[in-house]
């Protein structure tokens, strides 16, 4: 008996050793980036086709273990002191309790070697370049990528009665793979095997928490909830968690990356779905811009400040909005065909929505917890991603825009 809780703390010690050794090595971005180039691909690889003959997400059925374990512990921890007599309880507590240390060990081991390590690996940004551009740069890149937006919906075939005639889920799932490999050529590490994107087994739960799709650091799996599975949902979110699955881990190069593998596909629907992400920042970052524009304005004298709480219909506001207007260009917007796409395609996942039972409607405190843990999640990664978060992607296309590569 000893020797085999000697084996186990042996186990338990070279895995915590182990995890400690790789954060300490993975402080050096040289041995990151050599790391994801040289050995994270053929892990990648290995995992991606491991799992992808299962018609579920393994990685979702370990993590109900995990929380099923964990509860155990807990709950054996709580009974202990009223059953400690008993010698079998004091057995099953502590093979519970061993167990759980064991398995946290080996996931945190894991997610060391496919999660971590990547992660820290040299950014895309070029750190040496400008952090700040103009209004009148990034006027320019909106305004580019809604006349791209624009023009692929004109590509898009309507039937008779005026619908869009949407690619089939098969071919969306080839195309935006060929636009991935087809960027291999810029970015060598989307080189390879791409594993199918799964539905996910908790689609209802990730839709309550705003969550598209998701990459599992322990198996490599992806999944997307299969209510974002649309014609101009599903391309996007299937390419950034084919980002990550190749490695880049930071939100921003993934959403930076997999939008330009579509805005370059030759599907008109790729296009539209990579510009329409792309909007999604781009619009509140020439926002932005037009605000820094009228502060400029104010510190020059151009432009008289507007007192706080003053009324719309005050000709104060036709005045300041007048002389603003007169510094700034219109604001760019999708076409009315754009628009509609859009509004059809979104009516494909709500119509699948629909059709689904959701037993959490009629529990309205899980329902409210879920989305208690959406907001603190969000939070916690806006603040532990900082300026790798989802927003970096625009800084990406404004540097990349500056330097002339971006097309």
């Amino acid at each position: 008996m000893k020797k085999k809780c000697t084996k186990y703390w042996i186990s338990i010690a070279v895995m915590l050793g182990l995890i400690a050794l790789l954060n300490l090595i993975a402080c050096s971005a040289a041995f990151c980036g050599w790391y994801v180039e040289r050995i994270y691909p053929h892990l990648a690889e290995a995992l991606g086709r491991l799992t992808a003959p299962l018609p579920f997400s393994l990685a979702e059925v370990l993590m109900v273990i995990e929380v099923l374990g964990v509860f155990t512990a807990i709950a054996a921890l709580i009974l202990l002191p009223f059953l400690r007599k008993k010698q079998g309880c004091r057995r099953f507590c502590k093979g519970i309790w061993k167990t759980v240390l064991a398995a946290g060990c080996f996931v945190g081991l894991i997610v060391t070697v496919l999660g971590d390590i990547p992660f820290r690996c040299p950014t895309l940004l070029n750190e040496n370049g400008r952090k700040q551009f103009t209004y009148a740069e990034v006027y320019a890149v909106d305004a580019f990528i809604v006349e791209t937006a624009n023009a692929a919906a004109e590509e898009i075939p309507l039937d008779e009665n005026g619908q869009a005639v949407f690619p089939s889920d098969a071919e969306l799932t080839a195309d935006t793979v060929q636009a991935m490999t087809d960027l291999a050529a810029e970015y060598p590490r989307l080189a390879g095997y791409y594993p199918p994107v799964k539905n996910s087994m908790f689609s209802d739960i990730l839709n309550r928490l705003h969550i598209g799709g998701i990459t599992d650091n322990t198996t490599l799996e992806m999944v997307h909830s299969r209510y974002c599975c649309t014609p101009l949902g599903q391309p996007r979110i299937d390419a950034h968690e084919s980002c990550h699955f190749k490695g880049f881990w930071r939100e921003s190069e993934a959403d930076f990356l997999s939008t330009l593998a579509l805005l370059r596909s030759g599907n008109p629907c790729l296009r539209l779905s990579g510009c329409l992400r792309i909007l999604e920042f781009l619009d509140d970052a020439l926002r932005e811009a037009e605000a820094a524009v009228a502060d400029d304005m104010i510190a020059a004298g151009e432009l008289e400040p507007l007192p706080d709480n003053v009324g719309a219909s005050d000709p104060r506001v036709k005045a300041y909005a007048e002389k603003l207007s007169a510094r700034l260009h219109e604001h760019p917007s999708i076409s009315s065909r754009a628009a509609a796409l859009k509004q059809q395609s979104d009516g494909i996942g709500s119509a699948i929505y629909s059709e689904d039972a959701h037993p959490i409607d009629g529990m309205p405190a899980v329902d409210e917890t879920i989305g208690e843990i959406a907001d603190i999640g969000w939070e916690m990664q806006a603040a532990d991603l900082k300026e790798h978060d989802y927003s970096g992607m625009v800084l990406l296309y404004l540097q990349y825009h500056e330097a002339g590569k971006l097309f």
